[in-house]
């Protein structure tokens, strides 16, 4: 179990739902989680794939 902060409201929550993907530019991304309360409102972001996808056209 973990406890993640809303990206939305800023509660903390036991239950994330992931909205996205933060790339860092050096080192490893970061997860974008949202309260399941607030996880339908907040728009889908982009994922690690979409991300690398971006970076290496084919």
């Amino acid at each position: 179990m973990s406890i993640t902060r809303c990206c939305r409201c800023g509660r903390l929550t036991e239950a994330p739902v992931t909205v996205g993907w933060r790339d860092t530019g050096s080192g490893p991304g970061h997860t974008i989680s949202a309260c399941p309360d607030c996880a339908p409102t907040v728009p889908v972001g982009p994922s690690p794939e979409d991300q690398q996808s971006l970076l290496n056209p084919r």
